[in-house]
């Protein structure tokens, strides 16, 4: 692939930036500069103000003060269009796609001009190869058909097909797995290092920023609180930069900041030697043993089949329990049915075949997904989670007005006394109840999310990808709830990516491959090998 090579005089310079919501500061006087040839780690908790910076300096928000220069330009507040062709492009942690167009169509939009659908593809396969994102047979696909993951890779392949001088990445990994995200930034050092660009990348994950960035600047409720070359930081002092304090307070979670250094993904060879060894050492087992308190199933599948929209099968004769008590995890690369199953426990689609059973409700009908029976934490909140024009409140009790309404009717003091209960209790960061949803973070969204869903207390949680993109405290937040529901009796089925979560937090852990279960684990007696060759559906996996 051949970039503009940038010059000498395209470096990116903030200087005071201030950008507010109402009350809430997201960005306050930040500084901070970029020069052509280096990747600079924009490093901070869910909330601290990343995105929002990044969105101010593509041009997509408005600032209130200060100023910021690229090429020797100052941009005007807002200006994405001038952003756009000086050469500034972002790839955004939350999707900016159409879903009712395809994956080509998306591509092309960013493109601009006219749209050439074969040279597009061509383009398309041409960066799937190189980046190993997985698109190629996708070209034609409709976004709203693709898992989150995939769709995660259309966004970067978007930034990569108008050929930046700046690439603003934010949050890039958060639906990769680590396979993929070593690779993904082994690629950025290769551009920097080859055609001299600037990168600006965003993350909460210490590991991410040490491998791939020459310096670090670190937020903390919008302000830069530390800037340095990544050759004289650490984990402990980038750590500390960060939460504002000891380690200590988040302890269950320290082996999340080394992301990227465990070497066990869907798509990853076996372990020997010295890697395993590591692998069992860094990977303790889960910290709270979960068991089915009263005996009882929160949720029994049998034969589970359903084909997806190009007729390729999704599920195929799935069948698994989850006890009352008990978390449960299903690990699996990307696409091989998660969501679908998802889908059908969210009643969002309609299995062909098999049985759906859940407690306490013996029926798998309409009213039972929309009765207390179940909760869903869905793997992308903005599609399916929660609807961002509504308040805080409002989201609360999306779909739930049991208890603050009478005769059909929404009593508001009711709705506002609660939702500041739960905005209190789960550590909602917002201006108060009446506060519109898009004004939150990312990681306080899911807060909202995950609140409405267990204040029901439903007999079964699925949740799916709960912590994807969150910080390290807000990580241990979400662990403690779920680990809480099941102590409550709750069954929790949780699908996840993250092969470190799904060992801390299940008692089980089942592998999924090609729309079937195909074994079955216990943190005690996982082996890398074993499991590499379940999650890649191979013949000779054996459930134990």
């Amino acid at each position: 692939m051949t970039y503009g090579r940038p010059t000498a005089g395209t470096t990116l310079e903030a200087r005071g930036v201030t950008k507010t919501y109402g009350r809430i500061v997201a960005c306050h006087e930040v500084s901070l500069r970029v020069e052509p040839g280096e990747v600079v780690g924009l490093l901070g908790q869910n909330g601290a103000g990343k995105s929002t910076l990044l969105k101010v300096i593509r041009g997509l928000e408005p600032h209130d003060s200060g100023s910021i220069t690229y090429a020797g330009e100052t941009l005007r507040s807002g200006d994405h269009r001038r952003a756009h062709d000086l050469g500034i492009a972002m790839v955004h942690q939350e999707l900016s796609l159409v879903g009712a167009l395809s994956v080509w169509e998306n591509v092309a939009l960013a493109q601009g001009g006219t749209l050439r659908r074969n040279r597009t593809i061509e383009r398309i396969c041409q960066l799937s190869d190189e980046f190993s994102l997985g698109l190629g047979k996708e070209v034609d696909s409709r976004v709203d058909s693709l898992p989150v993951a995939i769709r995660q890779r259309i966004e970067i392949a978007k930034c990569l097909v108008t050929e930046p001088r700046l690439m603003l990445l934010d949050e890039p990994t958060a639906t990769l797995s680590r396979e993929e995200a070593t690779h993904l930034f082994g690629i950025v050092r290769r551009l920097v290092d080859d055609s001299s660009i600037a990168v600006l990348v965003s993350s909460h994950r210490l590991g991410e920023i040490l491998d791939v960035a020459d310096r670090v600047v670190v937020l903390r409720n919008g302000a830069v609180t530390g800037e340095m070359p990544t050759s004289r930081a650490t984990e402990a002092i980038l750590a500390r930069e960060m939460l504002g304090g000891d380690l200590a307070a988040v302890p269950e979670v320290t082996t999340l900041l080394g992301f990227g250094k465990l070497s066990v993904t869907a798509n990853a060879p076996a372990m020997r030697g010295r890697q395993r060894a590591r692998f069992e050492q860094e990977v303790p087992g889960p910290l709270v043993a979960n068991a089915s308190v009263d005996g009882g199933i929160a949720l029994e599948i049998h034969g589970l089949s359903l084909a997806r929209p190009n007729g390729a099968t999704a599920l195929s004769d799935l069948s698994l329990t989850v006890a009352r008590g008990e978390i449960v995890g299903i690990v699996g690369a990307d696409g091989n049915g998660q969501t679908e199953l998802v889908d059908v426990l969210s009643n969002r689609r309609r299995a062909e075949r098999g049985t759906v059973v859940l407690a306490p409700l013996p029926h798998a009908d309409r009213s039972t997904f929309q009765s207390p029976a179940i909760g869903v934490v869905p793997s992308d909140r903005h599609r399916h989670g929660c609807v961002l024009g509504m308040s805080v409140a409002e989201n609360l009790f999306l779909g739930n007005a049991r208890g603050i309404s009478r005769h059909h009717l929404m009593r508001k003091k009711e709705l506002s006394r609660r939702a500041r209960q739960l905005i209190t209790e789960y550590g909602i960061e917002c201006e108060g109840p009446d506060a519109p949803l898009w004004t939150l973070s990312g990681g306080h969204q899911q807060r909202v999310v995950l609140a409405r869903e267990l204040a029901g207390h439903p007999s079964l949680l699925v949740v799916d990808q709960p912590t994807r993109g969150l910080d390290v405290a807000a990580v241990e937040a979400v662990w403690s709830r779920l680990r809480k529901a099941a102590a409550d009796g709750a069954g929790v089925l949780l699908i996840s990516s993250d092969l470190i979560e799904v060992l801390h937090l299940a008692a089980r852990i089942l592998v999924i491959s090609r729309g079937s279960i195909t074994g079955q684990l216990t943190p005690e007696s996982l082996d890398a090998e074993t499991l590499g060759l379940m999650i890649g559906g191979s013949e000779t996996s054996v459930a134990r």
